[in-house]
This record gives C-alpha cells, structure tokens and sequence, in this order.
C-alpha cells in the first residue's frame, strides 16, 4: 500500500497567494510596472473626463448665463479642476491659453490669481466684475485680499456687502463670520457662523470656528454638543483651547489710520 505524502500546507498557500497577486495584477493592469509619469498622465486623462462630462452638463453657459462655447467651457472646467487638485500654475498654464471676455473666465481667473498670491491682478478682474452678475463673488474676492494685506476694516466691509448679494454662499459667511470674530465682534460673528454651518451641514472649518467661539464665551454644553457632532478627538479639541488662550482680538481701524 503506497501513502499519499501530506500536502505541504505552508507552500500551498504561497502558491495561493502568489495566484491571487498574479489576478489581482491582471485584473489592475500591473503591479508595479506602472511609472510616475504614467500616474500623472493618468490623472490628466480622468480630470480632462470629469471637465468635459462637467462643460457638457453646463449646456455652454456661463455664471451670468452667458454663452460659452464648448472649448472654452472644457478649459474652464479643467482649470477649476487643477485648483481642486491643488494644481494651481497648471491651471493658470491653461487659463493662459484663453482669450475671453466672460464673466465665469474672469471669475475663475481671479481666483486663481488670489489664491497664487498675485493680488493686483486679480484685484482689477474682480474689480471688472462688480458691475456682473457676480458683483458678490467679486466682493468676496477682494474682501479676502484686504484681509491678507492686513486691511481689515477694508475687509469686513467688503465682506459685508458680499454678504447681502451671495447671501446662500457658506465659504463666504464662513470667512466673514472668522473675521468678525478675529476682530472681537462675537455676536456678528456668531450669527455668521451658525448660518453657514446650516447652509453647509458639513463644513468642518465653519463649525471649528464656531466651537472657538463658543468655548471663548463660555458656552460649555453646546461647544460639547457640536464637537460630538464632528467626532473631534481630545488632542483636536486640546489644541483648539490653547488657541483660545492665546487669543488676542485684532484691532480694526478706520479707514486713513495706520
């Protein structure tokens, strides 16, 4: 009678695993073959999908309801989605390209050029846009450079008047209500805040602001409330407090002092 030699368990499973790498690199399409250069030309190709998908969905129109022809709406696209990325000089690369006297290019350009730190030129885009349909956009934009030039009176009256014509956008009342509390103004502030959070029920930084200002007043039970809302751990919550307790309100001065 002859026996069957026991199975080598140990090699078996190597052989499993080695089987399942090997369709799990079929069914991905390699591996490790895949270069740096190849990601990024990847990624390209999936954000040039998204901004058409994007363009077409838009029916070529613009913010203000102007027509824009399918080539320039696939670049606007592409551009807002390179900012998204974080990709910014490869969004101003393709704006460059662009030759348009639209409101949603303008738009779009000037907020890119703020977010670059170049300042002059997207104060005149925005400064072209007050007389648009976007008049509130452009004073959120300009109220955002006066605030990192230090202008903060300048700021908050811009942002104020942003306010009353984009009144539904919570970025805005967001940045509106963390200056107004940054200048010591906490009811406005407050009141900015909590109706951003309700616009936009998951905007994390309205609501850290908003817990900033609730534990300065001493509102306990609802910074409570609000930080088992967004699940912030106790090394989050540590290092909003030593913020609070280095607080100094800035001082806001008229217009012509310095």
């Amino acid at each position: 009678m002859v026996r069957a030699k026991p199975i080598n368990t140990m090699r078996t499973g190597r052989l499993r695993q080695a089987g399942s790498l090997l369709l799990c690199c079929l069914s991905l399409g390699g591996c490790w073959n895949t270069t740096p250069q190849q990601q990024s030309q990847r990624e390209d190709a999936a954000a040039a999908a998204q901004a058409e998908e994007q363009a077409r969905a838009s029916q070529s129109r613009g913010l203000c309801g102007e027509e824009i022809a399918p080539a320039l709406g696939l670049k606007l696209a592409m551009a807002q989605q390179q900012q998204q990325q974080g990709r910014l000089y490869a969004a101003l690369a393709g704006l460059n390209t662009l030759d348009s006297d639209s409101p949603t290019y303008r738009l779009v350009r000037a907020d890119l050029l703020r977010r670059l730190g170049q300042y002059e030129q997207a104060r005149g885009l925005y400064q072209q846009l007050q007389s648009s349909c976007l008049a509130g956009r452009a004073l959120y934009g300009l109220g955002l450079i006066a605030a990192w030039q230090g202008q903060v009176a300048d700021a908050l009256r811009q942002l104020d008047q942003a306010v009353k014509l984009a009144p539904t956008q919570a970025d805005l009342r967001n940045d509106y209500g963390f200056l107004l509390l940054m200048s010591g103004q906490d009811q406005a502030a407050r009141s900015q805040l909590m109706t951003a959070l309700e616009l936009d029920g998951k905007h994390t930084t309205a609501a850290r602001n908003l817990w900033f200002l609730l534990l300065k007043e001493g509102d306990q039970p609802a910074a409570d409330a609000l930080a088992r809302r967004f699940n912030w751990s106790a090394a989050e919550q540590g290092q909003m407090l030593t913020a609070i307790q280095h607080f100094v309100p800035l001082r806001v001065m008229a217009a012509g002092q310095s």
